[in-house]
């Protein structure tokens, strides 16, 4: 409590210094205070309460996403133990509801919460519509409403209603693919976002996606599950109602595509892969993996090359790229499963992810194949690729390795999507300094992008900072593609 208190003390204290002396005074006779407490960002979108933010409060937010608006209303006291207070709503937009009917405050608890729900989506001929929240005047003599000054005391609060934006609706970012054992009765989940609050009367008559097997012997069923309006978040459930356990030197692989929508748009990631992989006869301790990632650096990173085509120089030549390399966590039941310091790896996969939330890194260099590239895990999420490569050693020096076969999602800087299909295969070895490299081609394909469907590319791999070049490489090289030309 006493510290409670002398944090108010100390915010007084600073206001006291901040404000005018006609305002001073006012303060100084009014030490307890309630006022409307919102913060935005630079994009102008409200901040969770207990974010850092430099920026002042407002008293205005205008809303162009179906959501829910949270609204924070704080106290100020050195004093008070325990306050309730009325709000009166006015203006000239009504479909919403908002709670809670009153508004409490204690000095261990001093901010509360409005949450102002709207019930069906505004027309754009309701733009500009407005919704008012004002504080009622306080039947505790020693509280005042808004701050004690004369401009802007944040005793009022308005929402103005702005043109709807499109509902932008993906698989999560954080994975393309999603692995099953394939055994009778298994059931998985898996998510579909939203950027905004929806309706169940939105998508009633919609299926978010198609899909596609490979084999007609995988069979299943999905099932949606129950959502309230204003959601931001769909959940459907995966039930194998066949074996495919039994077919170990076989793969299934069932695709979901996201669809067009009317009034929706996708990002991020627009496919979903559900896979039952094929079984192989590996030495988990030979653990190929290991070489490539470090655990105790999060900056860790592979270095490679890649035969491209330099437009300035016109002359095919050795590409640099680099890309934070990690390991692949798995369940300490997973076929190929590998402990180290307590946590149990993939034995024989890597990906390449950022450590950055909601930035991207780099893999096989895909940046430079492409000019005006949405580079954020938003739009463009196939710039983290996991897993991204799969060892098959011959021995505790050398073996074959495998592009994880996969389909990745990557936008322009116009938010148009691609879905390009990643291929390829080659070798790694030791070398004799200790280090590892490999070389291997890649394959990309997408009909839109790339002449004949595909482009196939040359390249090495290094888990050290290989300044060399290697030597020069006659194959065909390609320049980058304008992905804003699409």
């Amino acid at each position: 409590m006493k510290v409670i208190n002398t944090i108010s003390y100390i915010f007084l204290t600073i206001l006291l210094f901040s404000c005018s002396e006609e305002e001073s005074v006012t303060l100084s006779n009014n030490e307890s205070f309630v006022r409307f407490h919102m913060l935005v960002d630079s994009n102008g979108d409200p901040i969770s309460y207990g974010e850092y933010e430099t920026t002042p409060e407002v008293s205005e937010l205008t809303v162009s996403k179906f959501q829910t608006i949270k609204i924070p209303v704080a106290l100020t006291s050195t004093s008070v133990q325990e306050f309730v207070l009325d709000y009166t709503i006015t203006g000239n937009y009504e479909d919403y509801t908002i709670s809670p009917e009153q508004l409490n405050f204690t000095s261990s608890n001093p901010t509360d919460t409005l949450y102002l729900n709207f019930t069906k989506r505004w027309l754009p001929s309701e733009s500009q519509d407005s919704i008012i929240i004002t504080l009622n005047e306080s039947n505790n003599s020693n509280v005042s409403i808004g701050y004690p000054r004369e401009t802007d005391p944040m005793n009022q609060f308005k929402v103005v209603l702005s043109e709807l934006t499109p509902i932008q609706f993906g698989f999560p970012e954080e994975t393309n693919r999603i692995l099953i054992n394939g055994d009778l009765n298994e059931t998985i989940t898996f998510d579909i976002n939203f950027d905004q609050g929806i309706l169940i009367s939105d998508i009633e008559n919609y299926s978010l996606f198609t899909e596609e097997v490979n084999d007609d012997r995988f069979i299943y069923t999905i099932t949606q599950q129950p959502f309230n309006d204003l959601d931001t978040k769909i959940t459907y459930q995966l039930k194998l109602t066949d074996d495919l356990s039994q077919y170990s030197e076989e793969e299934f692989e069932l695709t979901l595509n996201l669809n067009d929508i009317p009034n929706f748009k996708t990002q991020g990631n627009t496919t979903l892969s559900i896979k039952k992989e094929k079984l192989y006869d590996r030495d988990e301790n030979l653990f190929p993996a290991q070489y490539w990632f470090d655990t105790s650096d999060q900056f860790y990173r592979n270095y490679g090359f890649f035969w491209w085509y330099d437009t300035r120089d016109e002359r095919c030549e050795w590409k640099k790229w680099n890309a934070f390399s990690v390991p692949i966590e798995v369940d300490q039941n997973h076929l190929n499963a590998i402990e180290q310091d307590g946590i149990y790896y993939h034995a024989f996969q890597i990906g390449f992810l950022s450590p950055i939330d909601g930035r991207t890194t780099n893999p096989f260099g895909l940046k430079s194949w492409f000019k005006n590239e949405a580079t954020d895990a938003d739009n463009s999420p196939g710039f983290n690729i996991v897993p991204a490569l799969e060892f098959f050693p011959t021995d505790d020096t050398s073996g074959t390795i495998q592009v994880v076969n996969q389909n990745i999602t990557i936008s322009n800087k116009n938010e148009k999507s691609f879905i390009i299909t990643l291929t390829g295969e080659g070798e790694y070895k030791k070398m004799e300094d200790e280090n590892w490299e490999m070389t291997f081609e890649l394959t990309l394909t997408n009909d839109e992008l790339f002449e004949g469907g595909s482009q196939t590319a040359y390249y090495y791999l290094y888990n050290f900072n290989n300044r060399t070049n290697p030597e020069d490489y006659f194959g065909d090289c390609f320049p980058e593609i304008d992905l804003n030309n699409f």
